[in-house]
């Protein structure tokens, strides 16, 4: 029942092979302390275990813990409205360009019957025009051969 507390940190070496760093952290009313053991080396991947008064609990790095599972909850999400965000801009872009095309085949068509329509113009025009100069041309004929 006292304030002093006591956790103790071995690092085991799965990952290299040489023992890690024994760390002892002594918790008194002058502030935490930390010794290092002789034999310390880098610190490796492995179990650590916390031992205190109040009990003991393993800590795996390789098993998400709830800070760690909340992020990857928040992340899972943010990535599948992404992923609905993404189909959404595909859906829209599609309708998009299937009103485009509508509207290039009903202009192209408006074109066709433009082009149609002066073609028939011009046409026109010119026999109009073919037809006032065979006109004046009979006309002069006939007046020189009245003459």
């Amino acid at each position: 029942n006292s304030l002093y507390s006591e956790y103790s940190c071995d690092s085991g070496s799965a990952a290299i092979g040489s023992p890690g760093p024994a760390v002892t952290v002594a918790m008194g009313s002058g502030g935490p302390t930390t010794a290092y053991s002789a034999t310390a080396t880098a610190p490796t991947m492995g179990t650590t275990t916390a031992t205190a008064r109040t009990g003991t609990s393993a800590f795996n790095p390789m098993k998400p813990s709830a800070p760690i599972r909340r992020t990857s909850d928040k992340r899972q999400k943010r990535l599948e409205r992404n992923r609905e965000s993404a189909r959404a801009s595909r859906r829209r872009r599609k309708h998009y360009l299937e009103e485009l095309e509508l509207k290039v085949s009903s202009l192209s068509l408006e074109m066709d019957r433009g082009r149609l329509n002066h073609a028939c113009m011009a046409v026109r025009t010119v026999r109009g025009m073919r037809l006032g100069k065979l006109r004046e041309a009979e006309r002069s004929l006939l007046i020189r051969d009245a003459n």
